[in-house]
């Protein structure tokens, strides 16, 4: 959830994908907060600053850094 930020600025840099997220959940620690909202049909949690985020329904951009990403086969659960 680390390597999720609220989008900025026209366009990402390279290696981040950029998606239209709306936020389900808020989780507020203080600085910061972690949001869920669905990718491809799946709960995703980002941890946002709390500033980010600020109610459930609420509709952002949520920049995702692959470069940084652990990805999981979905059957075996094994790092890919």
């Amino acid at each position: 959830p680390e390597h999720m930020t609220r989008a900025q600025g026209p366009s990402p840099a390279e290696g981040i994908v950029r998606t239209d997220a709306t936020i389900e959940l808020i989780q507020p620690t203080g600085s910061r907060s972690y949001a869920t909202f669905r990718l491809g049909g799946e709960p995703v949690m980002a941890e946002l600053q709390a500033h980010d985020v600020s109610r459930p329904g609420e509709h952002i951009a949520i920049d995702i850094n692959l470069n940084r990403a652990a990805l999981f086969d979905a059957v075996t659960e094994r790092s890919i």
